[in-house]
């Protein structure tokens, strides 16, 4: 027989030793139900139980003996502590150490610094002038010549009740007969680059007047370094926080 016979066999016994009766029988024969006290005799205990041999009779005087001698001796000690306790001249270890103060907060080392923060330092120069690098011009409202298809403009709207108003960047889609009436696509604001805008995913498109156009953009530059971000238009100009 080997070891894969020995779950099988195992199977089989088992199944056919968990049967009601043998159930009902197990827990007959513990007394436990029925309950019955006496199911067990004192033969049954005897393997369980010490020799029957007589106490000592001296047992119990030395208990006593050795009872008295640690209650006089407990009692003389709580003397000795109430004692101590008493002393006036004790001094506290707080008193003369102090209470233990922290450690000074370690410093955080430097943190990487970036490419374009510039390094200071108060140390002569190798040569050259310092060049700040150019920033790119503000925004100047100033509407020269009129639009063309694809530019992308500058579009202004009044708001109520406010001497502020807001301009949205759009493309020129058509243009009127006369001139005066152009369909404008708008575009929105990036948050994560600057300078930036993105064609909503739902086509915002409107009919704006001549009158309400600020300015002509730039041609946008292309400012991507992922694929991921070919989407943004990106003018090299600042805008102002009232362009949304």
């Amino acid at each position: 027989m080997s070891i894969y016979d020995i779950s099988r066999c195992f199977g089989v016994a088992f199944q056919r030793a968990m049967t009601p009766t043998n159930i009902l029988a197990s827990f007959r024969r513990t007394g436990i139900a029925h309950f019955d006290r006496h199911v067990f005799t004192d033969t049954d205990f005897l393997p369980s139980s010490v020799f029957d041999r007589p106490m000592p009779t001296m047992l119990n005087t030395t208990v006593g003996v050795d009872l008295m001698s640690a209650t006089a001796e407990g009692s003389s000690t709580n003397k000795e502590s109430k004692k101590l306790d008493e002393n006036p001249n004790f001094i506290s270890p707080k008193e003369f150490i102090g209470y233990p103060k922290a450690k000074p907060r370690k410093e955080k080392p430097n943190k990487r610094r970036r490419e374009s923060e510039p390094e200071m330092s108060d140390r002569e120069s190798s040569g050259g002038e310092f060049c700040p690098s150019p920033s790119p011009p503000a925004m100047d409202l100033v509407l020269n010549t009129n639009p063309k298809l694809n530019n992308f403009v500058l579009v202004k709207f009044a708001v109520k009740r406010s001497d502020t108003d807001l301009f949205y960047v759009g493309r020129v889609l058509t243009i009127s007969e006369n001139q005066n009436k152009f369909r404008v696509s708008f575009l929105r604001c990036s948050n994560k680059i600057s300078n930036s805008f993105i064609y909503s995913t739902v086509e915002d498109e409107s009919m704006v007047t001549k009158a309400n156009i600020a300015m002509i953009l730039p041609e946008p530059v292309a400012t991507a370094k992922i694929k991921r971000q070919d989407r943004f238009i990106t003018f090299k100009i600042n805008f102002d926080k009232n362009v949304l």
